[in-house]
């Protein structure tokens, strides 16, 4: 299974400690995973099973923003 996980998150709290769990579980167990993150976030560093070149950046500025969704709608 092909799954994306999208967090716009500048620090690491719970929720973000869920979504980097989780990712490192399904890719455990084979799903492929994908990560669309802030530049600079310090999700990169929780996400250690997901491959390298699956974490892409993107500027999320926040929930409208139709240019970063259209670009990871091409994913």
């Amino acid at each position: 299974m092909r799954i994306l996980q999208i967090s716009s998150a500048r620090s690491i709290g719970g929720g973000e400690r869920h979504v980097a769990d989780l990712s490192n579980e399904l890719a455990k167990r084979g799903h492929n995973l994908f990560a669309a993150l802030v530049p600079d976030s310090p999700m990169r560093g929780e996400l250690s099973l997901v491959p390298p070149q699956n974490i892409l950046e993107f500027p999320l500025r926040n929930a409208l923003d139709i240019s970063t969704a259209v670009k990871i709608g091409k994913l």
